[in-house]
């Protein structure tokens, strides 16, 4: 994300190397040779390019370092490639004219090639559009953890650091501290850990109980058959609830209203048995730390995996499902006993073609299993978020035209882009295009469509001295009297009703090119992450915002833990909802935030719903 406002809040730590202007740390003389200017000519710095204060080298598209030599390079035409011996410290600060020093990224690059780097070096990725060395672009953080490209200047190369989440750490975040390792559960029992990641006990099997569940009381008395059920004594040991009609479950706790909409991601119920009639473990089971779904995950509570055994559908399955234990320690998923609301199997398929088509329905996107149990933090796949687009700026060079991500948007019209007003702030239609159907910035996807600008319509009440109002819209260029066409790649998400609310704890997505990327590269590849809807109240507590969140703001994320769900995304772009039918509606506009991930600093966003009538008026109008 690029904050490009001078009230700059930092939403996400998602930052991508847009705005670029190069501000030199030492005042050595730079030389230089070829180009347009004589040989030996001094860098002027700064100098200015397309609108841009350059006090650096910059890289042109092959990798070559150059400079001007006068104050005004578009002007002049008086440029050279830049000749030095010495390592050079850029900085790149974010934002228009102003120095906005909080905002400043650092990259430490190697100039001893004489002006020219090697093409083996991959310094400079950013640049290349053709292909990305990034070594993050595989994300090889396990659970959960966030990958950053770090410089290595002794090998001049981007290298891989993984920032884990506790209790995970280790080079790939694949290291865990397990508290249950050492502790033994006897007759069935099983070791769970608790909150926090680093305690645990044992959680007993009726009728077992203490610290290792090696005491036995009777097992009918008191009976732990519920609903009425009633229990019958097999042996000293054992039992069985007889359950009322309709009632299932080992204990009767499965109520025969008890069924899952949709795919079930939303179910919060309590069956715990499989269709095979195995028991479901407890997601905070020691023998979960490594799987991709567990009570320690970063988004557990947004996905209710907690202290529990109770069905769930955390990564979007075609239905609920829980992990069992069908040999000692090697835990399994299976799905549950547990029937759909509408009586029918939920297929997962893809539900829209490859044709183009009318733009009739709203909302609809690729709906397909997950290859992997992984949720949150992990790169999108293609077509699911096909509303979501790329801004990016336009940045000339002598060398031709770049295309820099700039900020998130989502299509709401076929020649409409809702986006945040800060992300206009200094714009002109002509220095924007918009990118539909992107997928993978640093290369040509499927099904892109790239369009110019008309029209920039930022909220009247918005200013770069507060975040209220935060909202615009972008009207496209037609292209032979055509916007967009829809495809499996590009649709329209659907607009809320006038004033509609989420009630806290709703379920969310978000999606960007965003990354936290203080040394390196942004990520290239889209990335998804769910979040939960924070109460307003509570984001106005005083170790939060204090007040500052209004009826036209929308705060979400994780409130008491932070993390990378806040770093996620791209301001701007979109956070939205998908009801039972798979229909996804946007209710925010990525806005602000303070820190990045922080406890009690959730992501704040424009809230959509209140700002129907004044979108629906210049949509319409036009």
């Amino acid at each position: 994300m690029a904050l490009s406002s001078a009230w700059t809040f930092t939403f996400l730590c998602v930052l991508s190397v847009t705005h670029g202007r190069f501000f030199r740390k030492d005042k050595s003389v730079v030389t230089t040779e070829g180009g347009t200017a004589p040989t030996g000519s001094h860098c002027h710095f700064p100098f200015m390019m397309s609108g841009i204060r350059y006090n650096e080298c910059v890289p042109d598209p092959e990798h070559r370092l150059w400079c001007g030599t006068t104050a005004d390079v578009e002007t002049d035409r008086q440029w050279g490639y830049c000749k030095t011996t010495s390592h050079t410290h850029f900085q790149i600060s974010f934002g228009d004219d102003e120095d906005h020093s909080d905002g400043v990224e650092q990259w430490d690059i190697p100039h001893d090639h004489e002006g020219e780097m090697d093409d083996d070096d991959d310094n400079h990725d950013f640049w290349d559009e053709e292909t990305s060395n990034d070594p993050c672009d595989a994300n090889p953080c396990l659970h959960q953890g966030v990958c950053t490209s770090v410089y290595n200047e002794y090998s001049w190369t981007f290298q891989k650091s993984c920032t884990c989440h506790s209790p995970y750490h280790g080079k790939h975040c694949q290291k865990v501290k397990n508290p249950c390792r050492t502790r033994k559960c006897r007759n069935g029992g099983i070791c769970i850990i608790k909150k926090g990641g680093q305690r645990s006990k044992c959680r007993c099997s009726h009728p077992f109980y203490g610290k290792k569940c090696n005491k036995v009381k009777q097992p009918c008395n008191p009976s732990p058959c519920q609903n009425g059920g009633t229990c019958e004594t097999n042996d000293q040991h054992s039992y069985r609830c007889i359950c009322p009609e309709d009632f299932t479950g080992k204990h009767c706790e499965a109520d025969p209203q008890d069924c899952y909409s949709g795919n079930g991601q939303d179910y919060r119920g309590e069956v715990a048995q499989t269709e095979d009639d195995h028991d479901c473990i407890p997601w905070n089971a020691g023998t979960l730390v490594h799987e991709a779904n567990n009570a320690l995950q970063l988004h557990a509570e947004s996905s209710d995996l907690g202290n529990h055994n109770h069905c769930r559908n955390p990564d979007g399955d075609k239905q609920p499902w829980c992990y069992v234990l069908k040999k000692e320690d090697a835990p399994s998923w299976e799905y549950c006993k547990l029937k759909s609301c509408d009586g029918t199997e939920v297929e997962i398929k893809p539900i829209i073609s490859q044709g183009e088509g009318d733009f009739s329905v709203c909302g609809k996107a690729e709906e397909m299993t997950f290859p992997m149990r992984i949720v949150g933090g992990q790169p999108a796949r293609q077509g699911s978020r096909p509303w979501i687009v790329s801004i990016q700026r336009k940045v000339r060079s002598p060398f031709g035209e770049q295309n820099i991500h700039d900020c998130g948007g989502s299509l709401i019209a076929p020649c409409w882009i809702l986006t945040a007003a800060h992300c206009l702030y200094s714009r002109q239609p002509s220095d924007l295009r918009v990118v539909l159907g992107e997928h993978q910035l640093d290369k040509k996807d499927e099904g892109e469509q790239i369009f110019d600008v008309e029209r920039l319509v930022s909220h009247e009440d918005s200013s770069r001295d507060h975040p209220h109002n935060d909202i615009a819209l972008m009207k496209l260029t037609p292209k032979n009297g055509q916007c967009v066409k829809e495809t499996t790649y590009v649709r329209l998400v659907c607009l809320p009703a006038v004033e509609e609310d989420l009630k806290a704890g709703t379920n969310c997505d978000i999606a960007g090119w965003g990354a936290d990327r203080h040394t390196g590269p942004s990520i290239q590849v889209l990335q998804e992450v769910q979040v939960k809807v924070i109460g307003r109240e509570r984001c106005n507590e005083p170790r939060a915002y204090d007040g500052k969140i209004t009826s036209s703001m929308l705060c979400a994320g994780n409130f008491e833990k932070g993390g990378v769900d806040s770093c996620q995304g791209d301001s701007g772009g979109p956070l939205t909802t998908k009801s039972d039918t798979n229909i996804h509606t946007v209710h925010g506009v990525v806005s602000f935030g303070e820190g990045c991930g922080e406890s009690y600093k959730p992501g704040v966003y424009a809230r959509v719903s209140h700002y129907i009538p004044w979108i629906k008026a210049y949509i319409f109008k036009e």
